[in-house]
């Protein structure tokens, strides 16, 4: 029986990685598929404006100690098709290897995987 497994990630080239690595690594995959979730028109009018990104560097026995990296959004990025926001990942397989893909999405670092009836 077949399956589909289907996970979304932060970015379009995190989404490729890990459809190649799932497609390279496992075995009774019949189809593999990404679906981008914005248009980069949608991106219009961002340049100039800060992004913000926090990030854990170091665990205390109290708290986390985080850094704070600001970056101007460069217009590069609406002009890219290929730079849009999420990116859905969607793995068409035999149900035997379902969980082991699940895993596998789960951490490259995805985010509502399911696995459902194709």
């Amino acid at each position: 029986m077949l399956v589909r497994v289907s996970g979304e990630f932060e970015t379009a080239d995190i989404a490729e990685i890990v459809s190649g690595k799932i497609k390279a690594g496992v075995k009774g995959i019949k189809r593999t598929g990404i679906v981008y979730s914005r248009e980069a028109t949608e991106l219009e009018g961002i340049e100039h404006k800060t992004r913000y990104t926090l990030l854990p560097t170091a665990v205390t026995r109290y708290n986390y100690f985080t850094a704070l990296m600001e970056s101007e959004i460069p217009k590069s990025i609406v002009e890219e098709p290929r730079f849009r926001s999420n990116a859905y990942v969607y793995i068409i397989c035999e149900a035997e290897y379902a969980n082991n893909i699940k895993s596998l999405m789960m951490s490259y670092g995805g985010m509502k995987v399911r696995v459902s009836d194709t």
